[in-house]
Formats: C-alpha cells, structure tokens, sequence
C-alpha cells in the first residue's frame, strides 16, 4: 500500500517532463531503507521518510551527475535563501527551476501533514536547515571535481560525512517517529557537529 501511494506521488512529480534522464527512478529503492522502522504505527513515517530521500537523491544527482558548477552555485544560492519567489530563480535553467520548486513543495507538503507535530524547539525549520548544509557540501564537492582538486582523507570525511545526508534525516526522523523522544538533547547533539 505504501508502495503504491510512494509511486503515485513519485508520478505526479513528473520529472520525465520537467528534468533531462540524468536523476535515479529508484523510488522502491529508496522506500526499501525505511523498512527498518517496521511497526505498522510508522507507515506515515515511511512515507515521508521516502519522500525526503527523494529530495536528497534529486539534489544529490542534480550536483554530481547532470549540473555545471554555476548551475550548482545558483542552486545552493536558491536553497540558502529558500525563496521560491527569489530573483535569482530567473537565472537558472528550467530543469533547475523544477528541482527546486520540487524541493519547496515537498517540504510544504511534510510541514502541511505534520502541521503542529513540527512546533517547538526542532520543527520543520531545522530539517531545512539541514538540507541548506546538505546543499553546501554537495557544492563543495562540486568545486573540488570542477578544479580538479583531490582533497585529502579528512577534508573529504569532513564534507562527505554532510554529503552523506546521515544528520539530513537523522533530524527529521527525530522528530516525526516518536513525540517521546528526548527532542532537546537530539537536537543539541545533532548541532554539536562542525558545520
């Protein structure tokens, strides 16, 4: 059933249309990672869990398969300011145009069905905060392969260790699977690390 309400919303997206075949349909992929949360009770969380690992695939995929470094740039630009109406969104090619306003509607969409559960200390802000970190390294990584530059063991840990989208959806999923969780002491660890 999860499956089938994953697909359908992966449908509706229509990226065939909006963005060239450089972008990963791996959708069941991606929902297979959520299965660890196994109680029937978390079937919203994997669902929206999905959808976020969508976004991090299209912005993963989008950088390092398909994009030129400026496209890149005016993307983590974009996402910085995180405004859809933003000027700088008439510079961008209109497959960039689609990435992003993907990515803003799919966060609308999990702030429109968690609604108040996003309140307090965490909320949703600090998930975009997060994607504005993942988008940073993804950048970073971006400039090394444009100037050709191999970095060394720890400055790649350093920006892969973001780039890997672990604390992305470590925070998320905080947030959403348990209204229990120690919230505040998560969240404190989760921004402890270097940024």
């Amino acid at each position: 059933q999860e499956l089938k309400i994953l697909s359908k919303w992966y449908k509706e997206q229509d990226f065939e249309s909006k963005l060239p075949p450089y972008y990963r349909d791996i959708i069941a992929e991606l929902n297979l990672g959520t299965l660890a949360y196994m109680e029937p009770k978390n079937s919203r969380v994997r669902i929206l869990l999905t959808k976020l690992y969508v976004v991090q695939l299209i912005i993963d995929d989008t950088c390092d398969r398909y994009a030129s470094l400026r496209e890149v740039e005016l993307l983590a630009n974009t996402i910085k300011r995180w405004d859809l109406e933003d000027h700088a969104m008439n510079e961008q090619p209109d497959y960039l145009k689609s990435v992003v306003k993907f990515i803003f509607n799919t966060f609308q969409e999990l702030e429109k069905e968690l609604g108040s559960e996003l309140e307090g200390s965490y909320g949703l802000k600090a998930t975009k905060d997060d994607c504005k970190i993942y988008m940073r390294a993804n950048l970073q990584l971006a400039k090394w392969a444009a100037a050709g530059h191999l970095p060394s063991f720890d400055e790649y840990l350093d920006v892969a260790g973001v780039e890997f989208a672990i604390f992305f959806t470590l925070a998320f999923i905080l947030k959403v699977m348990d209204h229990n969780i120690c919230e505040k002491e998560a969240r404190e660890w989760l921004e402890s690390r270097e940024k």
